[in-house]
């Protein structure tokens, strides 16, 4: 008898095919695919999972949260804003 179990899961068919196109991508059947990046969960106790930006979600709310504060500055005049042809002609006064 095999010293390995079986794990499954239901998804649907775009989550599927999303992760077939994923794993193919590194010559990898999903099974494998899927083994290989829950093996690195296991060793590394955390993964990477990012946002549809590209970002950690620590990552992406310290932008969002700049942005935030970046408009309330602009929103309270406390930022100066200039297009391109007024700061290159404040350079050359």
């Amino acid at each position: 008898m095999s010293d390995t179990n079986l794990i499954q899961i239901k998804v649907n068919k775009e989550f599927r095919a999303k992760l077939e196109d994923i794993a193919s991508e590194y010559d990898l059947p999903v099974s494998s695919f899927i083994k290989v990046v829950i093996g690195d969960f296991i060793r590394n106790k955390r993964t990477n999972i990012l946002t549809e930006n590209g970002f950690s979600k620590k990552e992406e709310q310290r932008i969002l949260d700049s942005i935030n504060i970046t408009n309330k500055d602009i929103k309270n005049k406390k930022v100066n804003i200039i297009n391109t042809k007024d700061f290159i002609s404040s350079l050359n006064d």
